[in-house]
């Protein structure tokens, strides 16, 4: 996170950081674009943790168990909202970063960071923003309201 922390400095955009909150974001990620599946659904697709997969939220999409935007009608979408609050958080880390004045955020910033899992959403988790470690997956954008 902290190569994020840096080029939202560089940008100027404003964020506020908490330690210790990645856990909880996640677990609300996953009950507004993930709780149409079973927890054994999404254990079997790699959302939790399980002895074959690494543990990836963004599996939901990867699986087309949700649907998604990928790559340029992902960047496209995300850099149409109008961004207001924004929660920033990563797969692996307790690190969260709030952005209260998120008009500023856009796709690009974030293509500097291909070998992350980032997740950015609205503080209602009505949509989220994923990059992923994998190449040939993502970038994701899904409205918590769209279904499979």
């Amino acid at each position: 996170m902290e190569k994020i922390r840096q080029m939202l400095e560089k940008q100027k955009i404003k964020y506020t950081y908490y330690d210790k909150w990645g856990i909880y974001f996640r677990a609300k990620w996953r009950e507004h674009f993930a709780s149409h599946l079973t927890l054994g659904e999404q254990e079997r697709i790699g959302m939790l943790p399980h002895r074959y997969f690494g543990t990836f939220l963004w599996h939901v999409f990867s699986w087309e168990k949700k649907r998604y935007y990928v790559r340029e009608t992902a960047n496209e979408a995300f850099n149409k909202l109008s961004k207001k609050k924004c929660i920033i958080f990563h797969q692996f880390s307790e690190e969260v970063l709030i952005v209260d004045d998120a008009r500023g955020l856009r796709a690009e910033l974030f293509k500097q960071f291909p070998f992350d899992d980032i997740y950015i959403v609205d503080e209602a988790f009505t949509w989220s923003y994923n990059i992923t470690h994998e190449s040939s997956c993502g970038p994701y954008y899904a409205e918590a309201s769209w279904t499979e």
